[in-house]
């Protein structure tokens, strides 16, 4: 399992950088067969 949260990407929503990171992490954990788990990327938008 790979774990991963928001000091990875904190502006991931608007950062292309920040994009390029999650999808490189999520990218090597597929690779490895890992589960992944990213907390921290919540925002107003994803509020219930």
């Amino acid at each position: 399992m790979l774990k991963t949260n928001q000091s990875f990407a904190p502006d991931i929503a608007s950062d292309s950088s920040d994009q390029a990171v999650v999808r490189t992490i999520i990218s090597m954990a597929y690779s490895l067969n890992l589960g992944i788990i990213a907390e921290g990327g919540e925002d107003a938008g994803h509020e219930c």
